[in-house]
């Protein structure tokens, strides 16, 4: 959602929230609104905005959300259960916020809860192969970087963590506030490589943030949210999620957010 791209939470939740209560199938509403919470440290919110419909519970982004509420939670043995289907029928599929994927959060779960250390070693090594294979293949996505940032972050190898993140970020991944609260991620917080990369996408999206309030967009979806909250009724809501997807002109990143220096540190590390 380009308004969460921007970090724009209270005016995502407030859309999603009345998007919440007038759609009859608000699965992916909820997760959405699940995540502007866990971006704040509301697990016990994220959780109950699961609870207002009724989701999807086959789809694999809907078992990749709950799993992500229960490593918050420090529930491992418990996020372990909700992935493991996800990682025998969809093991590639891509989170449409959150980096990893189920069988890369299956294998983290694995390792926190210490259930099958051989085994989780064994899928971070299969990913490394698969995605290894997907960077050499070519391509402009960020996604095969990111997942094996990720893997090499669970698997304690932070120098190449960083090098794969960055070079995600070089092609286009923006998405910085969700990394900041990604338990594949949570080894490197403290360094100080992932907390440079961290403000450089802040300041890049505070930039198109600022981009869009000058364009006068975020105005327009604020118009849009009081229409839908005095028409109490879901009519409004066609509008203002169109102006969300205007907004992702504004929110989609540049594919030059780190600074030149970090580019050239990256080539002489290589």
């Amino acid at each position: 959602m380009p308004l969460l791209a921007l970090d724009e939470r209270e005016r995502a939740r407030a859309l999603l929230s009345h998007a919440q209560n007038n759609l009859t199938e608000a699965g992916r509403v909820d997760r959405m609104l699940a995540y502007t919470y866990l971006l704040e440290g509301d697990v016990a919110s994220a959780r109950r905005s699961f609870r207002v419909s009724k989701p999807l519970p086959y789809h694999p982004e809907h078992h990749i959300s709950l799993t992500q509420l229960s490593f918050a939670e420090g529930d491992y043995i418990q996020a372990v259960k909700l992935i493991e289907p996800t990682a025998r029928t969809a093991p590639d599929y891509q989170s449409f916020l959150m980096s990893g994927t189920p069988r890369l959060y299956l294998a983290f779960g694995l390792l926190k809860s210490g259930q099958d250390l051989e085994r989780a070693q064994a899928l971070i090594k299969e990913v490394k192969e698969i995605y290894v294979s997907k960077v050499l293949a070519g391509g402009d996505s960020p996604d095969p970087y990111l997942e094996l940032a990720a893997a090499h972050a669970i698997a304690g190898e932070k120098d190449e963590a960083i090098k794969n993140l960055r070079d995600a970020v070089r092609l286009g991944f923006s998405l910085g506030e969700f990394l900041r609260i990604d338990p594949l991620f949570e080894s490197l917080r403290e360094d100080p490589p992932f907390i440079e990369i961290h403000n450089e996408l802040k300041e890049n999206r505070e930039h198109r943030r600022a981009r869009a309030g000058s364009e006068g967009l975020l105005a327009e979806v604020d118009i849009e949210l009081e229409k839908i909250g005095a028409k109490k009724r879901r009519s409004g809501l066609g509008s203002a999620f169109s102006l969300n997807r205007r907004l992702e002109g504004a929110s989609i990143e540049t594919k030059t957010v780190l600074r030149p220096s970090n580019e050239k540190a990256d080539a002489s590390s290589g």
